[in-house]
């Protein structure tokens, strides 16, 4: 694996309020927004009340704040660079769900994906800040199947669905193998679909590649 994608979320936050960032992204990611407050996300940090909402006026604020630097980590880390350190679309695309599996991860739980989880949470509460978390997915759908179509163009995906029902079936499948990842806590389910992507991409040539990697 690459080191740069290692290097961690806080590694990326290269600013003065680094320590409030990392830390109020992890407590979203692990409890939620609406079971979040920002009195929690000070003690975590050790700085006062005060000195947070210097910073951030509103936990809606802090939580945009933390969805925006989420996202642009990994669009830049995680989904482009899954297809710059491969050779064609296809081994990108099977590199970026292998590679997004340590992102569903949180205190060695799989706690699933930060932008989905939160517009979900929030639907029907705070629809507006639903819409915003989930901007980001329509964004990497948008990347994802201009890289699928281009893969098709070239010849390494040889499905002859079209772009956008091959983008479709992989989010369903994506969606439903990380909630059961969640139910089980542990990615077998996860393995599997990625697994079986091959045979939506690449049909009738799934046990050649399965049996290329023994």
């Amino acid at each position: 694996m690459v080191k740069e994608r290692d290097i961690g979320l806080g590694a990326f936050i290269l600013n003065t309020e680094t320590k409030i960032l990392k830390e109020a992204i992890e407590i979203f990611r692990r409890n939620g927004y609406h079971s979040t407050s920002t009195k929690m996300v000070s003690e975590h940090c050790r700085i006062s009340k005060g000195n947070l909402t210097y910073h951030y006026r509103t936990k809606e604020e802090l939580f945009r704040a933390c969805l925006e630097t989420s996202a642009k980590y990994f669009k830049k880390y995680v989904l482009l660079k899954s297809f710059s350190d491969n050779s064609n679309e296809l081994d990108g695309l099977i590199d970026f769900l292998r590679s997004v599996k340590k992102w569903l991860i949180t205190d060695n739980k799989v706690t699933g994906c930060f932008f989905s989880n939160s517009a979900l949470e929030l639907r029907h509460t705070n629809p507006e800040l639903a819409d915003f978390a989930l901007g980001f997915l329509r964004e990497y759908k948008l990347i994802l199947q201009e890289k699928i179509r281009s893969g098709q163009q070239k010849g390494f995906i040889t499905s002859r669905e079209s772009a956008e029902l091959l983008l479709e079936e992989l989010f369903i499948g994506y969606e439903g193998a990380m909630i059961y990842s969640r139910i089980e806590n542990h990615f077998s389910c996860f393995d599997f679909f990625i697994e079986r992507t091959y045979k939506y991409f690449l049909p009738g040539k799934l046990a050649a590649i399965l049996n290329s990697q023994d």
